[in-house]
């Protein structure tokens, strides 16, 4: 057999996504928490990527820790870290950083400053690549 038949070559494969973690800084928040978890929850199932909900409960008063240890329970990918006092929304921030398993942060809060469903359309503007460098767009 000559060899003049039909080659099969493979065509470069995309990179995975990268994998999100979100952080979500909350204080007093045991009435609204479980609703704005069941929010997130099928946005970031949606996004098809690695991911995290880090629930940063800042000091709260009532039971906003127990609701989220409830939720973390139920769900892997929601992890509860805890201040034990009022620290603020920084240095919520901050502790939701250090704790962030993935490359890309992504942060909210329990007032939506973007609907959890708005995230699919950032991160696929971090997933865009110009072809003709083959490198990331920068997001501004």
């Amino acid at each position: 057999t000559g060899g003049d038949g039909p080659y099969i070559t493979s065509m470069p494969q995309d990179p995975p996504p990268d994998p999100v973690s979100v952080v979500l800084p909350v204080r007093d928040a045991a009435g609204r928490l479980a609703a704005a978890v069941a929010e997130w929850l099928p946005a970031l199932a949606a996004l098809k990527r690695p991911w995290e909900l880090l629930v940063v409960d800042d000091g709260s008063a009532d039971d906003t820790a127990a609701v989220a240890e409830q939720l973390a329970a139920k769900t892997p990918n929601v992890v509860l870290l805890r201040h034990d006092v009022r620290r603020g929304v920084g240095a919520c921030l901050r502790t939701g950083f250090a704790a962030a398993k993935h490359p890309v942060i992504a942060t909210s809060a329990l007032d939506y400053p973007y609907a959890p469903a708005d995230l699919g359309t950032l991160l696929a503007r971090l997933d865009d690549v110009d072809p003709q460098y083959k490198r990331r767009l920068e997001v501004v």
